[in-house]
């Protein structure tokens, strides 16, 4: 079942201090106008009329579903005689603890598996003024959404259903998305790419790309239904359809131009990013392609869209703007890495042990952490005063950018897409 995403320890006013706030541009007197509304105290309690709470719903994939969240940047490993693992303090410094990062969704409920890993930082964290229910979960594809169980849990569109009949005193206000990514098996190609790249094999981006054209062709098909059925449920249900925003991908990884080093062996597995530079680039093209998609998705839907594709410049691992721990030394959020690096090191032995603490750690690969999250997190909350001010549509479609240097709660800029 999904989770209720935990309140922070302390009472609202608390919460307020810690809110992601994110900004707006907009061209004219509108500026003006938007300043002052966003700026503008929202109230403490999120009830909006007798008895009815404001309530923000998420679905879809592990970019959603807060996986990666148990980190703060990235420890740099260390050389071939150390085989390529982190410092242990330099983990520690980074670490945050798992089991409170995730909660219950740690594991399966079996226990045998990594579970769901909805982190406490995911979605619509810091949005004091409503709560979240979080049904997302880590591999998710569109049809976990609609049809097939997935980690041991029911469709998530049927955990929307039981909520929806339960809690019948909280009003969904907005529902955010984001899937396409595992409906693309991205998951299984990067796992062949840094394979590739441990093995000086030839660039994966070589056997993969008509896969990925393929399956990006079903794309548009697989997400419009997702849209149209999560939009019926609250019609069946004689409750209004809320906001629903579709949310696209950021790049967790460098392109090879701003890459800090080179793709040689030894700097691919020290800094957490082993894949060729043609690799790189092209999993970054792989992912223009698929965020213009869901932006595609979302004119025809007449939906929102948030687009995610640049937030992460200059945070990405590997970047030259960015760093990582080393020598004890931990940067400051604004000079982190947004996304959790790869240690193909126990990427090998998840594969050939299977030991669980090896394939949660796996799973984590290549999302955004911490801080990534709280990043996405402003840009939501921006996104959504934008359109609860009035100053834009319901059906708004924004970008969310960032850049090198500025901080996760208030770097990130949200502006309408073209």
């Amino acid at each position: 079942m999904g989770d209720h995403c935990p309140r922070l320890p302390g009472e609202n006013k608390e919460r307020k201090e810690m809110l992601p706030k994110g900004r707006l541009i907009a061209g004219g007197g509108t500026a003006l106008a938007l300043t002052l509304a966003l700026s503008a105290p929202t109230a403490a309690a999120p009830e909006n009329r007798a008895g009815v709470y404001d309530r923000i719903v998420l679905m879809g994939d592990s970019f959603i579903s807060g996986e990666g969240g148990a980190w703060e940047g990235n420890a740099k490993n260390l050389g071939a005689l150390k085989q390529y693992v982190p410092d242990p303090q330099d983990v520690e410094k980074t670490a945050r603890n798992q089991l409170e990062t995730y909660g219950r969704s740690l594991y399966t409920t079996d226990k045998k598996d990594p579970g769901c890993h909805r982190s406490d930082a995911s979605g619509g964290f810091g949005l004091y003024d409503e709560d979240v229910e979080n049904f997302a979960c880590s591999g998710a594809e569109s049809k976990d959404i609609l049809t097939d169980s997935w980690k041991g849990e029911q469709p998530q569109i049927e955990q929307l259903k039981a909520f929806l009949d339960k809690d019948v005193n909280y009003k969904v206000t907005t529902l955010v998305i984001s899937i396409g990514g595992n409906d693309l098996k991205l998951g299984d190609v990067v796992k062949d790419c840094v394979s590739d790249f441990v093995l000086r094999s030839f660039p994966c981006s070589i056997s993969h790309t008509s896969d990925i054209d393929t399956r990006m062709e079903a794309l548009p098909t697989s997400i419009g239904n997702v849209v149209d059925e999560v939009g019926k449920v609250f019609t069946e249900k004689g409750k209004a359809i809320p906001q629903i925003v579709l949310r696209s991908y950021p790049n967790p990884f460098s392109g090879s131009k701003e890459r800090r080093e080179g793709d040689s062996f030894d700097s691919g597995m020290r800094e957490g990013i082993p894949f060729y530079n043609m690799d790189l680039d092209w999993l970054r093209d792989v992912n223009d392609d698929l965020n213009a998609v869901i932006k595609s998705v979302a004119t025809t839907k007449k939906v929102g869209f948030l687009g995610l594709t640049d937030l992460f410049d200059g945070h990405e691992v590997g970047s030259n703007q960015a760093e990582q721990v080393s020598g004890g030394k931990k940067p400051a959020e604004k000079d982190a890495e947004w996304a959790r690096s790869i240690n193909a090191v126990r990427g090998a032995y998840a594969d050939k042990f299977g030991r669980l603490s090896d394939r949660n750690a796996v799973q984590e690969y290549a999302h955004p952490n911490y801080y990534g999250q709280l990043a996405m997190n402003a840009c939501l909350f921006s996104y959504m005063r934008f359109v609860k001010a009035g100053t834009g549509t319901p059906n708004a479609r924004m970008n969310c950018e960032a850049a090198a240097g500025q901080s996760p709660e208030n770097g990130p800029v949200t502006v309408p897409a073209s």
